[in-house]
């Protein structure tokens, strides 16, 4: 009886990751996608850290793999961390940088946009730099 019951627990367990492994469901503080050259002075962001701080790039549809196939492209052509996340209405694709790398996305997705079996649902604008203005002597 017993010996049947740690049977079921092991072969669940196994099938809970081997499933996580074959449809690429995001865990929690697994790293993000992110290409970097050796001895970049980049910090790597955590998924995790993405989705809740990230800036947030486009609206998608489409299945987890093709999802996650994709902002892998992007994010080794562009050289910055990004993630995508659930969302009402799809999936939201986040990123964690300044307007530079911002800019190198949208190249990137203008780039690899015929490649996404999926819908682009809404592109998000790069927002404006911030402007200070001198202060009076």
């Amino acid at each position: 009886m017993i010996h049947d019951c740690l049977t079921k627990i092991v072969i669940v367990l196994y099938l809970r990751r081997f499933s996580q492994r074959c449809w690429n469901i995001p865990r929690p503080f697994e790293e993000a996608h992110m290409s970097i050259a050796a001895g970049s002075k980049k910090r790597r962001h955590t998924a995790e850290e993405i989705c809740q701080n990230g800036t947030p790039v486009a609206l998608i549809n489409g299945t987890n793999t093709a999802i996650d196939n994709w902002v892998k492209m992007i994010a080794r052509s562009s050289g910055t961390s990004m993630d995508w996340c659930n969302a009402t209405g799809g999936k939201l694709v986040k990123f964690v940088g300044d307007t530079t790398d911002r800019s190198r996305i949208e190249v990137a997705i203008t780039s690899y946009k015929h490649l996404f079996d999926g819908q682009i649902k809404e592109r998000f604008a790069i927002p404006a730099p911030e402007v200070t203005s001198p202060s009076p002597v």
